[in-house]
């Protein structure tokens, strides 16, 4: 038996796919089909239930893959036994959602200062789906915001496919002016403002706190949806629309940055987001996974 089995066996069983696992893998199908029979067969007994649908734990493979994590995770702790360590090099991939896209530059320059030789790779994916997403493989790391109304979901579902989240800071919601219009002058809008502000969005299923929260105070939607955040952003800046957005996640936007578009705050009504970080449990980190994870802990995002 190869401690390489056991990663498969692990990739296999959090993928729920051979053909998933082995691409996450980076090898053949056939190659991992094979060490995983070879692995029952010297074992005695069947790990994986195979079936059309893909594969899942016998009662057996459920215990042998809780040992092999706990086998894993004691191995890559002998690390720290090395007088001297080879400095964090390599890649890692992070999950992100569009809120969080605000977060990236900090989290690379942190990263490039500390562990130069470490290349991040980043995926966005919808809030809705980052946790399949992070337990296909696809990503190692994740970071996403949640408003309350699904952060009770948002709980649950990291129970139950084991993952880690650390709250990083809060925001709210606020709505983009463009600085051309008068509105952008006051400390705060009053529902009476929008009237004659349409809501520009993105269109379904990638816009749904606009659709649930704030279309209704909008009387006038702009006439089309728009693909991408940016459009949106040079239709605000130009004062033909306003639009919805965390300011956290367009802190590093060029329309901020050149005070073309500010974020205001309506007032009597507030929709907070919350950002966390989302990682395996602690004793399944890698030794570079653990390392980012505590930087990105100790960031100050509204600094």
């Amino acid at each position: 038996m190869r401690l390489e089995q056991l990663e498969f066996l692990i990739a296999v069983a959090d993928s729920r796919s051979i053909t998933r696992a082995a691409a996450n893998l980076f090898i053949t199908q056939p190659t991992l089909s094979g060490s995983m029979n070879n692995l029952e067969k010297e074992l005695g007994f069947a790990i994986f239930r195979r079936s059309q649908k893909g594969v899942s734990l016998t009662p057996a493979g459920e215990e042998v893959y809780r040992e092999a994590k706990e086998i894993l995770s004691t191995v890559r702790g002998w690390e720290r036994f090395s007088c001297s360590q080879e400095p964090l090099a390599g890649t890692l991939t992070i999950a992100y959602t569009a809120a969080t896209s605000g977060f990236l530059n900090r989290i690379i320059e942190g990263t490039t200062h500390l562990y130069p030789d470490l290349h991040l790779f980043f995926y966005e994916f919808m809030a809705r789906s980052i946790f399949q997403e992070l337990e296909e493989g696809k990503c190692q790391l994740g970071i996403s915001g949640i408003i309350p109304a699904r952060e009770e979901t948002y709980r649950r579902d990291a129970a139950k496919f084991g993952w880690t989240l650390d709250f990083l800071c809060e925001d709210a919601f606020h709505i983009m002016v463009s600085t051309q219009n008068p509105l952008s002058r006051k400390d705060m809008l009053d529902k009476a403002d929008l009237e004659d502000l349409p809501l520009a969005m993105l269109p379904k299923p990638y816009e749904t706190v606009s659709q649930a929260y704030f279309k209704p105070f909008f009387p006038r939607e702009y006439p089309c949806y728009l693909s991408d955040r940016n459009s949106i952003m040079q239709l605000v800046a130009e004062n033909k629309a306003a639009a919805v957005f965390p300011a956290l996640s367009m802190q590093n936007s060029y329309f901020l940055k050149e005070s073309l578009v500010r974020p205001m705050l309506l007032r009597d009504f507030t929709l907070p987001i919350r950002f966390y970080l989302l990682s395996p449990a602690r004793a399944g980190l890698s030794r570079t996974e653990e390392a980012i994870v505590d930087m990105i802990r100790e960031m100050d995002f509204l600094a």
